[in-house]
This record gives structure tokens, C-alpha cells and sequence, in this order.
């Protein structure tokens, strides 16, 4: 693990779902719903329904996470999410197209790619990060489990750059 939880006593975190599919195309779907148990916890769960089939290979991966966060009645929600078109640079190198509530970019994994949603709602700003495989490649069981540890990296890296130190410090 490269880049470590951000570990927050109020997490933001609504539901995380974990989604493969077996050699046989069977799909395999995990649902943690709030209050968020860690990365931790969902890597040892994810190990183990991965050690279930054994001698099989995975494709269609994928690594979402829902998170919420409730506004004070004088925030601005332009200043608190940069999302497209107000992208920074750090990133925008790796985004393929983006529209003022959604920006897709490739992940650190080859053929991954990363998209975020962002909804703004009267009290309340929904970010939806998604990583999924592109390509029908087959993963064997390690290789499964380093993907969702790296798409975990991948949107912890994109929240940190998108999500204002304002919102995040309300997470601590």
C-alpha cells in the first residue's frame, strides 16, 4: 500500500462496492455501506471471496466509492469541489474529457480508467469515484487483488487533488 487511508473520524464515505466476474463470467458484487470500515477491512474481505475460486481468472473489475458531504448554509460549492472545467493541472494531463459534473482519466494501471461524478444537491455534494478495467484481460488472483489496491490509490489521489482542504478538514 503506496499511498496510505486518509483515516478520517467522520468519513465522507456513503458505500463502497468492490465488482468482478469470474472465468465463467459469474459476477461477484460487495457492498459496504456507511459507516465506511476502512480500506483494510474491505482488501482482507475482497481476499477472501477472491480465494474462493481457486485456479480461476478475473475481468471486470470494479472499484466504486460514494461519498457525501453536507454543507453549512454559507458554503459555496464552486469553491469547495474543483471539477471540470476547473480541473487542476495535476491532473488534467491524464483526463480524456470532462464536462462541469464528470471528468473520466486514465488510471495509474494500464487500462484503467477513473471517472467522477459530482452532484450538488440543496445541502449536500454527492462525489461518486469509479474505477474499472477497460479491456476483457484476465487477471489471476494477485493480480485482481493489486488492481483494486492501486484503482483504491488512484481515487484517493483524485479526491485529494478535487476535494477542497475545507471539506476535507471537516472530515478530521
Amino acid at each position: 500500500m503506496i499511498v496510505p487511508p486518509h483515516n478520517f473520524s467522520n468519513s465522507p464515505v456513503q458505500e463502497v462496492i468492490c465488482r468482478y466476474y469470474t472465468s465463467d463470467n459469474s459476477p461477484v458484487e460487495m457492498l459496504f455501506q456507511k459507516p465506511y470500515p476502512g480500506w483494510v477491512v474491505i482488501r482482507n474481505e475482497l481476499a477472501d471471496s477472491l480465494n474462493r475460486y481457486q485456479n480461476e481468472t478475473f475481468h471486470g473489475l470494479m472499484l466504486t466509492y460514494t461519498d457525501e458531504f453536507h454543507l453549512f448554509p454559507d458554503d459555496d460549492p464552486v469553491h469547495l469541489i474543483s471539477i471540470a472545467p476547473e480541473i487542476p493541472k495535476s491532473l488534467a494531463t491524464r483526463m480524456l474529457y470532462g464536462l462541469k459534473t464528470e471528468i473520466v482519466m486514465q488510471g495509474a494501471e494500464k487500462g484503467t480508467l477513473i471517472q467522477v461524478r459530482y452532484t450538488w444537491k440543496t445541502d449536500t455534494i454527492i462525489l461518486d469515484f469509479q474505477a474499472r478495467s477497460q479491456h476483457e484481460e484476465a487477471y489471476p488472483r494477485d493480480a485482481t487483488l493489486n488492481w483494486f489496491e492501486k484503482a483504491r490509490e488512484d481515487i484517493h489521489q483524485v479526491f485529494d487533488v478535487i476535494v477542497s482542504e475545507t471539506l476535507r478538514k471537516r472530515c478530521l
